[in-house]
C-alpha cells in the first residue's frame, strides 16, 4: 500500500483529512512547526537551475528552515549570486569535491532537526516540505522519505 492511502486510511480513522482529495497534501497544522529543517544545495555552475530552485523555496516553504549551499568550485556567476543572498550559509570549495562529500560538508554544519538534500535543479511546490515531514513522522519505521 503506498504511503498516502496508508496516512489516508489513518487518518480517516481519526476523522482530520482525506489525503486523497488533496492529492496527500498536509496540512501544516498536522505537523510541528517549531522544528527547524536544514535545507542542503550543492552547486557546481548552472546558476539558473539554482536560482529558480531557491526561489521557489522561499515561496513554498512555510515552516522553519535554514538554507545551507555548497558551491563546487563553480566558475560561472552563481558563487557571486549566492554571496549577495543574505539567508544562505554558503560553503565555497575551491575544487569539486563531489555530491556525497559536499553533502557531508552542509550536514556537518546543520542546525535543523531534519536534513533536507536537494538537488539545485529542483522546483519545489507548495506543502512539499509539510508533506515529506508528515509522512517521515506518522510512517511507521520511516527514517528517510522522498517525494514521488
Amino acid at each position: 500500500m503506498d504511503i498516502c492511502k496508508k496516512i489516508d486510511k489513518k487518518l480517516r480513522k481519526h476523522n482530520i483529512i482525506d489525503i486523497s482529495k488533496t492529492d496527500c497534501m498536509i496540512n501544516e497544522n498536522m505537523i510541528n512547526k517549531n522544528k527547524l529543517s536544514s535545507i542542503i544545495i550543492v552547486t557546481h555552475n548552472q546558476l539558473e537551475y539554482t536560482r529558480k530552485c531557491i526561489e521557489s523555496i522561499r515561496k513554498h516553504t512555510k515552516l522553519p528552515y535554514e538554507l545551507i549551499v555548497i558551491d563546487n568550485a563553480s566558475n560561472d556567476e552563481t558563487v557571486e549570486y549566492l554571496e549577495s543572498q543574505h539567508d544562505i550559509k554558503l560553503i565555497k570549495n575551491n575544487e569539486n569535491r563531489g555530491f556525497p562529500a559536499s553533502c557531508n560538508q552542509g550536514i556537518s554544519i546543520a542546525k535543523g532537526e531534519y536534513i533536507v538534500l536537494l538537488n539545485n535543479d529542483t522546483i519545489v511546490t507548495e506543502n512539499w516540505l509539510n508533506n515529506l515531514l508528515y509522512c517521515l513522522n506518522n510512517a511507521e519505521n520511516a527514517g528517510i522519505v522522498g517525494p514521488v
